[in-house]
């Protein structure tokens, strides 16, 4: 059996042993990808404290708004727009982690042949906008 053989085999068991067959890769969303790759894989590493918190948060700020979405139609024009949508009414953490959890995943589509490059890497965290003091 030759290295082609051997991988097209491991990805056999590997989707046989998750039972979660991999669409071809232009038709993976970003939900799909999250489901059946990036949280199998990652879950584990995030403290147990933090899983549940870590798995709303992801739902709430990009599945809401992405989750549908093909990873291929991604791009950072369209994930940059949304940081900045964002900006104006949330902190510079949910900002930070936004950009965080979004490269993070698409780093890994890309480790996993998913996308060719991650549109997330290069994202800049916009200034949140300032509130207005009021005086007491």
């Amino acid at each position: 059996m030759d290295k082609g053989q051997a991988k097209q085999k491991l990805r056999d068991l590997i989707a046989r042993e998750t039972r979660t067959a991999a669409p071809p890769p232009i038709n993976v969303t970003l939900r799909w990808f999250y489901e059946n790759r990036f949280l199998p894989q990652k879950e584990e590493q995030w403290k147990i404290t933090s899983r549940p918190k870590t798995k709303r948060f992801i739902e709430n700020y990009l599945l809401k708004r992405f989750g549908d979405f093909r990873l291929v139609d991604l791009d950072k024009f369209t994930l940059q727009t949304y940081l900045n949508e964002l900006a104006p009414n949330f902190s510079k953490s949910v900002l930070a982690k936004t950009r965080v959890y979004l490269n993070s995943m698409l780093s890994e589509a890309v480790e996993l042949d998913f996308l060719p490059k991650n549109p997330a890497a290069k994202l800049v965290v916009p200034a949140p906008a300032r509130k207005a003091r009021t005086c007491p």
